[in-house]
């Protein structure tokens, strides 16, 4: 099992992958800071099927959980909020 996070500009990007082996991995956000972020996660159910979804705002002091099928992953992309102005 691995899990990588990387980031291009204020954009982070998760990702996490499995043997044959299904686990949940918990992955501390405190590379976030203070900053609010948007989540999209996909995730594979099994080795061919997709999930996609999952939009809600997470934080630095937040934890990603992920559910890897057998021989599975997950990927999430983490964008800031942007605060809208009247």
């Amino acid at each position: 099992m691995w899990c990588l996070a990387r980031r291009k500009g204020s954009e982070w990007y998760v990702g996490a992958m499995t043997n044959e082996t299904a686990r949940t991995i918990d992955i501390p956000l405190s590379f976030l800071g203070a900053t609010e972020s948007r989540r999209h996660l996909q995730t594979a159910a099994t080795p061919t099927d997709i999930v996609s979804g999952h939009r809600d705002a997470v934080s630095g002091s937040d934890v990603l959980t992920l559910k890897l099928a057998a021989s599975g992953g997950a990927t999430a992309r983490l964008r800031p909020v942007r605060s809208v102005k009247p």
